[in-house]
C-alpha cells in the first residue's frame, strides 16, 4: 500500500508537467512531495530501495532540467531520509557506507550548483 502514494505523486507531477493540472508549478512540487514520501515508505526493502533511489535521482534530474530550486530542496530532503537506510542495506562496511554517503552528498551539491547557475527568470512552468 505504501507504493500507492508514490504512484499518485508521480502521476500528479507528470500530469502537471503535461499541463493537465493547474497551477502546474505547485502541482509538480506537490507531486514530487508525494513521490518522495512514497519512496521513503518503501526504502527499507530490497526492491523499494531501488525505487527510492531512482525517485531521488529522477527528482534531482528534473530539478536541474526545469531549473527549479524548490524541487531540488524536495529531492535533497528525500535523499536525506532515503540514502542512509539504503546505504546500510547495500553496503555493510563502514568505509563503503561513508564513501557512498559522501558521493551522494557531492552529487547533490553539484546539482545545486547547476540549478543555481542555470536559473534565470525562475523555474520553467511548462517545457
Amino acid at each position: 500500500m505504501e507504493q500507492g502514494s508514490w504512484v499518485v505523486g508521480v502521476a500528479w507531477a507528470l500530469s502537471a508537467q503535461a499541463g493537465l493540472v493547474r497551477p502546474a508549478l505547485l502541482a509538480r512540487r506537490l507531486g514530487a512531495l508525494g513521490a518522495g514520501g512514497g519512496a521513503l515508505a518503501v526504502a527499507g526493502t530490497g526492491w523499494g530501495s531501488v525505487l527510492a533511489l531512482a525517485t531521488v535521482i529522477a527528482l534531482v534530474a528534473a530539478s536541474i532540467r526545469l531549473r527549479d530550486m524548490v524541487l531540488l530542496v524536495i529531492a535533497s530532503v528525500a535523499a536525506l531520509f532515503i540514502v542512509p537506510p539504503v546505504v546500510g542495506l547495500w553496503f555493510p562496511g563502514v568505509l563503503s557506507a561513508a564513501l557512498a554517503l559522501l558521493l551522494a552528498g557531492l552529487a547533490l551539491v553539484g546539482a545545486a550548483v547547476l540549478v543555481a547557475r542555470r536559473r534565470r527568470g525562475g523555474p520553467q512552468v511548462l517545457t
